[in-house]
């Protein structure tokens, strides 16, 4: 009788038995699709940090991707998933860290610096091109849906929950008593008590000190476009820019848009119709003096159900994915969270209610 020796051939074929478990079902459809070599070598060629020839080498920015992806999947912090990816077999396999030490919670909070939202927006329509030569035809969308959501601030600003806030001029907003343009310091480095592209609105007779996030999504609940703007900008200023990037972003005109009341204006509405020559699906919206007909309401009901698929992206985003509340800081940050956010719902969309096999 002997002791069991160490057989690493033996155990890397046992790794493909985690897959089986609850957890793993959904993580091995999303393996399939980040493991295509195309999707690989467009994430590297795209990462700013690894290139030169000199110097330690760095991690895999597809490693870093997938603990990403698995942060806002758990609702974990960058410290959070150091941890766990220490001692879990399961994540640290669908990481790529099988034999690899686990990158510390720096280098895991640096990567969202580092990738720009440019380079999640291309990885999104690099997996739509994949998915159009396997079949499946994700772009020629029937219909979009524009909605925006206000997510609060990680800090807070001064006089947070007071009336008085939301009516300082919005050139001479100040947090912690000093006015944002000064909250640079001299090397470069934005100062942590100062969030960049954060604004204060009033929501439901309530402060808050956020963002505004806005997105357009397709009949299938896939989110395209995501766009950040300060939370006192009122939607009509950005649905015709919005609206132009998810068409773009497709490569095709949809027969109808959707949106609800916030972005009802005429000017709006002249572009769908009359510029775009698509159907208006703006909600209608009561004026003064003027109230709802029979028929109005009949078609704000419609649009309603139609509208549910946006929610629910942001539903997700806030309850599943932690996102209620900002945990970084400054506009860039918050944007490449929020497109992160968006590709791992898609990627789960596409895993579970698409049932999209890669292979």
């Amino acid at each position: 009788m002997a002791y069991k020796k160490r057989n690493l051939v033996a155990r890397a074929n046992n790794f493909d038995r985690l897959w089986d478990s609850p957890a793993g079902r959904t993580l091995k459809l999303i393996d399939q699709i980040l493991n295509d070599e195309e999707i690989k070598n467009y994430i590297r060629d795209k990462y700013p940090v690894g290139k030169s020839k000199r110097g330690n080498s760095c991690y895999d920015p597809t490693v870093l991707l997938r603990i990403w992806v698995l942060i806002l999947m758990y609702k974990w912090s960058e410290k959070q998933a150091e941890q766990i990816l220490l001692r879990d077999i399961l994540f640290r396999h669908f990481c790529g860290l099988d034999y690899l030490p686990v990158p510390d919670h720096s280098t895991i909070s640096r990567f969202k610096h580092r990738v720009g939202k440019e380079t999640i927006e291309g990885l999104w329509s690099l997996i739509m091109k994949k998915l159009e030569e396997k079949g499946y035809k994700i772009s020629k969308a029937k219909f979009l849906i524009v909605d925006s959501t206000i997510v609060e601030s990680v800090t807070n600003g001064k006089g947070r929950g007071s009336k008085d806030a939301c009516n300082e001029d919005k050139g001479e907003q100040k947090v912690d008593g000093r006015d944002e343009s000064d909250g640079a310091k001299e090397d470069g480095q934005s100062d942590r008590r100062v969030d960049e592209g954060a604004a204060w609105v009033k929501k439901r007779d309530r402060a808050v000190y956020g963002h505004k996030i806005a997105c357009v999504c397709d009949e299938d609940g896939l989110v395209h476009v995501v766009e950040h703007y300060p939370a006192n900008q009122h939607d009509v200023e950005h649905f015709i820019d919005v609206v132009e990037k998810g068409v773009e972003m497709l490569g095709s005109v949809p027969e109808i848009v959707y949106a609800d009341k916030g972005y009802s204006d005429e000017g709006n509405r002249n572009f769908l119709t009359g510029w775009l020559k698509v159907k208006d699906g703006i909600m209608r919206k009561a004026t003064r003096g003027k109230k709802l007909s029979d028929e109005d309401k009949a078609f704000n009901k419609e649009v309603s159900k139609r509208r549910g698929r946006v929610e629910k992206f942001f539903a997700w985003a806030k309850s599943i994915f932690g996102l209620r509340r900002m945990r970084v800081y400054g506009k860039g940050a918050v944007e490449v969270v929020w497109h992160m956010a968006s590709l791992v719902y898609n990627l789960w969309h596409l895993a579970n209610k698409l049932g999209i096999n890669w292979r």
